[in-house]
């Protein structure tokens, strides 16, 4: 059986469900499908309350980082023994948090244990763009010469800059 996770209301709801189908590994429900005053709780009340669903669910799926810095949540995990995942670097971004979870999930899916509480925190930082200069030179290195040789000695003709 495939683990069941649960979704907190900031992702959106069309594009999970269209993605589901793909989805082998993990099956996910927003949590006001599984119950609409699942929402109302309190966080460590909504743990308790998926821990106590006849659906066997093994954990949560949030981008409320700040979950993670509440003793009274972290008790709740380790005494329902769910799991949480964190879409920590996404900001108020639903979309960016959804690509981000659907990045991970498969690998997550694969080491979640059930009755094992665990916390993944995922982070996505937008890396500093390279420059051809740089890939040249570091190119370069690797073959012990220098741009210049290295450049000079595959740069575009005049005419095939012209097309």
């Amino acid at each position: 059986m495939r683990p069941r996770l649960a979704l907190d209301q900031n992702f959106p709801v069309p594009i999970i469900k269209a993605l589901q189908a793909s989805l082998v590994e993990v099956s996910l429900d927003p949590i006001y499908e599984i119950d609409p005053r699942l929402s109302r709780l309190d966080d460590w009340a909504l743990l308790v309350a998926l821990k106590n669903h006849p659906a066997q669910y093994m954990g949560l799926i949030t981008t409320d980082a700040r979950m993670l810095d509440q003793p009274r949540e972290l008790a709740a995990m380790l005494q329902t023994g769910l799991s949480m995942i964190v879409a920590v670097g996404a900001g108020h971004d639903p979309l960016r948090a959804t690509g981000l979870v659907l990045t991970h999930l498969p690998r997550i899916a694969a080491l979640l244990k059930a009755h094992t509480p665990q916390i993944w925190r995922l982070n996505a930082h937008t890396p500093k763009p390279d420059t051809p200069r740089e890939l040249i030179q570091a190119l370069a290195s690797k073959q012990k010469t220098s741009f210049p040789e290295l450049f000079n000695s595959v740069k575009l003709t005049e005419s095939e800059l012209s097309g």
